[in-house]
Formats: C-alpha cells, sequence, structure tokens
C-alpha cells in the first residue's frame, strides 16, 4: 500500500497534491473544541478531496498539523483554478465561527506546499446582506483572511457556490453536512457519516466535575487520541484530581473595607530569609 504522496505498482509515482502544514491560534475559547474542515474546492466549488482536524487550545496550542490533499483526477484538470478553504466549527453545537481561503498559485506545479497560520476570531463571523451573485439557499459571509471576497455558507441539503444544488444528506442526525460528501461530527462521534462512538471518555475518568473531551479516534498512534480533562477553576492535574490551594480572608463586622486592598504573601521557612510572593 502506497502513502498518499505516491502511486503506482511500486509506489513509484508521485501524486499531484496540497501539502499543508497548519497551526491555529486562539485568543479566547481555550477550553472549547473547535473542529476545522480543510477542503481543496476548484473555480466552481466542486470538492477534491477533504480532511478534519479537532482543536483544543489547551491541548493543541503548539501544534503543527500536517495534511495532504489529492486531486479527485489523475492528472488534476489543467484549466480549473483551485483553492484551499478551511472552516471552522465550534462544538457541541457546531456553531460555524469562521472561514479562510488560499487559492493555489503556478497551476503548473504537480505538488503545492501551503504553510498557514488561523488566528481564530473571538466570536462568530456575522453574515452580510447580501453576495455577488446572491446565495439562494444560505447566507453570505467573508473570508476572515480576504475581505474583499464573499462566499456562500449554505443550509443543509444544499451546496454549490449559490447554494443552488440540491442532495440527500445521509450524515447522521446529530452532525452537520456541507456537501454530499462531508459531514462534521459532533464531539462524541466519528466516521465518514458520524455513525460511530467514541469511546475514549467514561464518566469517571475526569474527576471532581471536570469535562472530558475525547481523543482525536483517526490518529491512533498519536497523544491527541487521549482523552483531555477540561478542569475547573478550583481543580488541577491530568484528571483533576487535585485541589488548587485556597485561602480564605474574612474581616469582622466592624471593620469598614475600604474599595481596594492591597494583600501580600510572604513565604516564611526556620532560618530563611522571607520571601514576598
Amino acid at each position: 500500500m502506497c502513502p498518499p504522496s505516491f502511486y503506482g505498482d511500486l509506489c513509484q509515482y508521485q501524486n499531484q497534491r496540497v501539502s499543508l502544514t497548519l497551526q491555529i491560534q486562539l485568543t479566547s475559547d481555550w477550553s472549547t473544541l473547535f473542529t476545522f474542515s480543510i477542503i481543496l474546492i476548484d473555480d466552481e466549488m466542486n470538492v477534491e478531496s477533504h480532511d478534519f482536524i479537532e482543536y483544543l487550545s489547551a491541548r493543541d496550542c503548539d501544534t503543527k498539523f500536517n495534511i495532504y490533499l489529492l486531486y479527485s483526477t489523475r492528472p488534476k484538470n489543467a484549466t480549473k483554478a483551485y483553492s484551499v478553504r478551511v472552516d471552522a466549527f465550534s462544538t457541541p453545537a457546531l456553531s460555524y465561527r469562521a472561514s479562510w481561503i488560499f487559492p493555489l498559485r503556478f497551476s503548473f506545479l504537480s505538488v503545492h506546499r501551503l504553510s498557514v497560520l488561523l488566528r481564530v476570531p473571538i466570536s462568530d463571523t456575522e453574515s452580510l446582506e447580501k453576495c455577488t451573485p446572491s446565495c439562494i439557499h444560505g447566507k453570505c459571509f467573508n473570508y476572515v483572511n480576504n475581505q474583499n471576497s464573499t462566499f456562500c455558507q449554505c443550509e443543509r441539503e444544499w451546496s454549490g457556490a449559490q447554494c443552488d444544488r440540491k442532495y440527500t444528506c445521509d450524515c447522521s442526525t446529530s452532525s452537520l453536512c456541507i456537501n454530499n460528501s462531508i459531514c462534521v461530527c459532533p464531539p462524541d462521534r466519528f466516521g465518514p457519516r458520524c455513525h460511530l462512538f467514541k469511546s475514549s471518555c467514561h464518566s469517571e475518568f475526569c474527576l471532581n466535575r471536570g469535562q472530558c473531551v475525547h481523543g482525536d479516534e483517526r490518529r491512533l498512534l498519536s497523544r491527541r487520541n487521549e482523552p483531555t480533562c477540561i478542569c475547573r477553576q478550583e481543580n488541577s492535574g491530568n484528571r483533576c484530581e487535585h485541589s488548587q490551594t485556597r485561602i480564605d480572608i474574612s474581616f469582622h463586622n466592624t471593620i469598614t473595607i475600604p474599595q481596594s486592598l492591597l494583600i501580600h504573601f510572604i513565604r516564611a521557612r526556620n532560618e530563611e530569609e522571607h520571601l514576598q510572593m
């Protein structure tokens, strides 16, 4: 079996492909799981290939994701223009957050290499009143990295540049259809149609009411396959097993409490200089 980059009886030929290195940056939502769909499209919004990334800032902030996207035909259609489009969805509701577009220049190249940093907006992108051409069954948005370019985010069971192509969605009811071949799964499911359940989280994995985030079932050999616990403020540890040190300060009811207080913490040890924390 050949790796994605090659084909042939002896894997002696190189596939025409896009090699994408992706890093994601969030300024908030560190405990929110995001799903990113990465799609290779042509100038008519036809999908050539796609992949997904599940991103949790508390777990993946330093991670660089390497993705290969192949063309649907061999060789690719040299008369078409191609782009890589990235859509971000926040879980658990799979709410649309933002999109980016990266046109592939120099169509004569057999391999395109892209290195991209995605800065995710702190809130969901607001739709525009209209697109040119118009969105028939969808909403109009700008790309984050190209405010002069608009696109249509289609309603369920509609696709195409103007959301005018009807299709039947066979994704699971809790998932999100992008078109007839792409399903965005909720956090507890995976598979081409999101019918398979993840099993890495169970009721007792995260302690002290911590939130368990499933590992990525598609990356079995990676640490990202392990579940992650998002702890409450008063707990810490890989499974939220530790209680944070807490100091309660109270004042006698005869003392007038000012609007602001300056509090010093001093660490004192025998025969050592006192240290201000």
